[in-house]
């Protein structure tokens, strides 16, 4: 029994030592990084001009789903978790911000209902992020463990 416990305290070392040696974390973090500012720029498009007649009760699945990507991206692109709320607040400022011009458009409406759907997709967003993050690092702390 002390044999294997010795093997496998050697696996988990081994696989550590790769979670600190590879750059494939700065990869994600960069492409990351790419779309979040991609999306930041194509937010004001989607918001700003007239209305393409989206049905009126898939606008609130929009602003969760648009809000909680744009959230995981941006925790997706920092390492330590202040800049991840820094980030996230941003997103829900930005988001904000086009919802307080919506509101002054003659052709687009703002709502303060909007502003909470986003609040709670940058929330969606946070938790998708902590669950992946936390299930990328269970696997490779003990690979094979979900066979």
């Amino acid at each position: 029994m002390g044999t294997c416990d010795s093997v496998d305290a050697k696996n988990r070392r081994y696989w550590r030592l790769v979670l600190e040696t590879t750059n494939h974390s700065n990869f994600l973090q960069t492409a990351a990084r790419v779309l979040l500012v991609i999306m930041l720029l194509l937010i004001p498009y989607g918001t700003l001009t007239p209305d393409p007649g989206t049905p009126s009760g898939s606008a609130p699945f929009m602003h969760l789903g648009g809000m909680a990507w744009v959230a995981l991206l941006a925790c997706m692109s920092f390492e330590t978790n202040k800049n991840r709320v820094w980030a996230v607040l941003f997103v829900f400022a930005y988001g904000s911000l086009m919802e307080l011009f919506q509101h002054y458009l003659g052709y687009r409406h703002g709502s303060w209902a909007d502003v909470g759907i986003n609040g709670i997709g940058c929330l969606l967003g946070v938790g998708g992020f902590a669950i992946i993050n936390h299930a990328r690092r269970f696997a490779i702390v003990y690979p094979g463990s979900g066979k």
